[in-house]
Order: structure tokens, then C-alpha cells, then sequence
């Protein structure tokens, strides 16, 4: 079931440049929560006197994940830009030919 999902996902990214936009930017959303989430339970750990490491560990999690969802966010984004850019530029050539 789940490589069905993935590969739809992907089917809709490759034919689709929108969807891989707006893909990019709900993956940029998700890890911000995420990592919002991590700062919070590091926030109440930290306030109901867990151990050092662990509190590090939630923060050093949440700076991650907010990092992997900006930076695979933005290049899907720009792979979604440069892909459009493409498929305008040879739909442009197509129809210079049809008319000449």
C-alpha cells in the first residue's frame, strides 16, 4: 500500500509542477510544527526537571527537523519553478512549429 502512495505522490510531482510547489511548502509547514513541538515538550521537560540531555536533545531534534523541511522545502520548490520553465519554453517552441 505504501509504495502505491509513494509512487502517486511522485506521479503527481513529475506531471504536475504546482502540486510539487505546494508539496514543498506543506513540507516546509509540517517540520515547523514538528519542530514546534519538539521546543514545547523540551520547554515543559525542561520545567518539570528532566535531565539536561534530554531537554538537548528535544532542542537539537526540533533545530533539525526545522532545517531538513526549510531546505528540502525551498529545493522543491525551485525544482517546481525550473520544471515549469520547461514545460512553458517547450510548449513555446511546439507552437512556433505548428505555426510556421
Amino acid at each position: 500500500m505504501s509504495w502505491v502512495f509513494k509512487a502517486v505522490i511522485v506521479g503527481l510531482a513529475y506531471f504536475f509542477p504546482k502540486f510539487r510547489f505546494g508539496y514543498g511548502l506543506f513540507l516546509i509547514i509540517l517540520m515547523q510544527l514538528i519542530a514546534a513541538f519538539c521546543l514545547l515538550a523540551a520547554s515543559t521537560d525542561h520545567s518539570l526537571g528532566q535531565p539536561w540531555w534530554i531537554v538537548r536533545n528535544e532542542i537539537i531534534f526540533a533545530i533539525c527537523s526545522s532545517l531538513i523541511g526549510w531546505v528540502l522545502g525551498i529545493a522543491l520548490m525551485k525544482q517546481a519553478e525550473r520544471h515549469a520553465a520547461m514545460i512553458k519554453k517547450n510548449q513555446d517552441e511546439n507552437k512556433s512549429k505548428q505555426d510556421s
